[in-house]
């Protein structure tokens, strides 16, 4: 074959099946279940094989034991662990502090709260690390909320938050959308 008819030639998984077996015969398998339309197009390899089974997923016919731990949900507890840890030693550093916290050290430990609340670990005990940045290590540029609302936020409101959201199960996934609160 010449370079430009190589060229103009499909790649396989765009060849119909008639175009793929009439090039080679034993690529393609077909099942005497399987009926063949013209144009019918097979991606890659998992057509061909699925025609050898009957197109039923091999995970189908492995058993599921319902006694095994569920691994996915350990590491997101123990994932939801890390940051509760995290924002409970932030919060125990700024009691000891024996002062108001400031609007930065609010935002970001309400920040952490709620992202361990939504379900999105990880970002809590990086929160609690930004919570606790010396003012001299802050961005001056940084854009922090305005909103009245962190002006309420104290110690007490944030331990008994943290206390609630401990409580709370892990989530399986993360949930963005809005929480309801009990």
């Amino acid at each position: 074959m010449s370079h430009i008819g190589a060229m103009k030639r499909k790649p396989p998984a765009f060849e119909t099946m008639a175009e793929q077996s009439h090039r080679n015969p034993a690529t393609v398998a077909f099942s005497s279940h399987q009926s063949h339309q013209p144009g019918q197009r097979t991606y890659g390899r998992a057509q061909a094989e699925g025609a050898e089974t009957n197109h039923q997923p091999a995970f189908r016919d492995a058993p599921v034991d319902q006694n095994q731990p569920d691994v996915h949900m350990q590491q997101r507890e123990a994932e939801k662990a890390a940051d509760l840890e995290s924002l409970a030693d932030a919060l125990a550093a700024f009691r000891q502090l024996h002062r108001e916290l400031d609007q930065w050290e609010r935002v970001h430990l309400a920040r952490g709260l709620a992202a361990v609340l939504a379900g999105c670990y990880g970002v809590g005990a990086i929160e609690a690390a930004l919570a606790l940045t010396p003012e001299i290590e802050r961005s001056p540029s940084a854009k922090l909320p305005a909103d009245p609302f962190y002006q309420r936020l104290h110690l007490e409101i944030f331990e008994r938050a943290l206390n609630e959201i401990w409580a709370a199960p892990a989530r399986r996934f993360p949930h963005f959308g809005p929480i309801e609160a009990s």
